[in-house]
């Protein structure tokens, strides 16, 4: 390893990663021993992501810090936030690293291969520093990924602290409200073992550019029917019973759209579909499961709107 700028003398080493491997590895390592040899004071400043654990970013900033000072005792270890604006974590970084600082001292931050430097606007020089060998970070997380489950009460207690200590969030899911051509029935579908009916939909992706281009993928997948561009008709949250006792939550958004061609053929987790009279399912909804009571209510609600406006026939 090697600096790559010209050699000028600083009190203090800074030391900017994210560091986010379950162990110090060699490269790590051979970094902080090379900044220590040359300073009398070294701190770490580690990236801290504001979307808590994540694939990317596992490991909080105590888990960090232990780990670190394990190895170096001597090295304080410090985090800096992550922030959409490259000037203003810039500005605070300087912040911290003068609060680190005595007035007569100078300091000089230190990076390796696609580090943090590029994206740097503060007022500390910086050095890169290049690796022997180069370590992936990202690799050692995706390899500890794939392997198979380890049954250690040390693995459990890790997967039990990750998953309780992450954020509560909704899970987003999409519905559709599929009539026919003169908007008097509407499709439902049933799945394996239930009784009642309810809307087609399921779980957004993450690959899908809109919740819409959700909602015509999953009427594709289920029914094999065309229809029209789906119209938003609301959010809500869903009691579903998969979530009982959960923090974590379904939270849909229902769409309308008209039949436009195809039989419906039930298809993926879908057992059976039908269309019902609209007419019927006021009268009836107990034939809609539970959960999604609250989707017929919003449908119909809409509907009345639509009719009193002369959007749809209705008849």
């Amino acid at each position: 390893m090697e600096v790559k700028t010209k050699e000028q003398q600083y009190d203090v080493g800074v030391i900017i990663g994210r560091f986010q491997v379950p162990e110090l590895h060699d490269a790590h390592k051979a970094l902080i021993n090379l900044v220590r040899e040359k300073h009398g004071k070294v701190g770490i400043w580690v990236g801290l992501s504001p979307l808590g654990s994540t694939p990317q970013n596992p490991l909080d900033f105590q888990a960090r810090q232990q780990m670190l000072n394990e190895t170096f005792p001597d090295v304080s270890v410090f985090y800096i936030k992550d922030q959409a604006s490259d000037v203003r974590w810039s500005k605070d970084l300087d912040g911290k690293v003068a609060d680190f600082l005595t007035p007569s001292q100078t300091a000089v931050l230190y990076g390796s291969r696609d580090s943090f430097i590029p994206l740097y606007h503060g007022r500390y020089d910086t050095r890169e520093l290049e690796h022997d060998i180069f370590i992936s970070g990202t690799e050692i997380r995706k390899g500890i990924a794939s392997k198979s489950t380890k049954g250690t009460a040390d693995f459990r207690r890790g997967a039990t602290w990750a998953v309780s200590n992450r954020y509560a969030a909704p899970k987003p899911t999409v519905d559709a409200a599929i009539v026919n051509e003169d908007v008097t029935q509407t499709l439902l579908a049933k799945k394996p073992g239930e009784d009642k009916w309810r809307f087609v939909g399921g779980f957004a992706d993450v690959r899908s550019a809109n919740y819409e281009q959700d909602c015509r993928r999953e009427i594709g997948e289920e029914t094999h029917i065309d229809v029209t561009d789906p119209v938003y008709i609301g959010n809500y949250t869903i009691d579903d019973w998969r979530f009982k006792n959960e923090a974590d939550c379904i939270r849909t958004t229902l769409f309308y759209c008209k039949h436009v061609s195809g039989a419906p053929r039930p298809d993926d987790d879908i057992e059976a579909l039908k269309w019902f009279g609209i007419d019927d399912l006021r009268r009836y909804p107990d034939r809609v499961v539970a959960e999604h009571q609250i989707l017929l209510d919003a449908f119909i609600r809409f509907l009345d709107t639509r009719i009193l406006k002369g959007t749809d026939n209705g008849s």
